[in-house]
């Protein structure tokens, strides 16, 4: 069974170019540009990796990361951003997120972070 991981960003083109990039790598992608939409398809073990947009409407990423640790604790995730280095990247860090990517995203680091956080 390929691993599966859960896009979530507010640009539905960029989320949703992200689970093709991710399918064509052998992974099993869904994408959501609502965080409470992804918060609610959210069970324990359902997916092994998450990649939160950092800056979102309503629902910032540091949240989202926040509250999909309290739903699943072995839920590994990647962080994206357009924006340099802030409070919000070292924030996310500090809660664990395993990496940040930048925006634009390279697809093979992107693919490469992914392996990374499934191994």
């Amino acid at each position: 069974m390929s691993p599966r991981v859960l896009v979530v960003d507010d640009n539905l083109d960029l989320a949703e170019n992200l689970v093709e990039i991710l399918a064509d790598a052998g992974f099993d992608a869904e994408c959501y540009d609502d965080p409470g939409a992804a918060l609610r398809a959210v069970a324990p073990g359902r997916y092994q990796v998450a990649i939160i947009d950092l800056c979102m409407p309503g629902m910032d990423g540091v949240e989202l990361h926040r509250a999909l640790k309290a739903l699943d604790p072995g839920l590994r995730a990647l962080a994206m951003t357009a924006f340099a280095l802030d409070e919000r990247v070292a924030s996310a860090l500090r809660d664990g997120v395993l990496g940040v990517l930048p925006k634009p995203m390279d697809a093979g680091a992107l693919v490469q972070h992914v392996r990374r956080a499934v191994a």
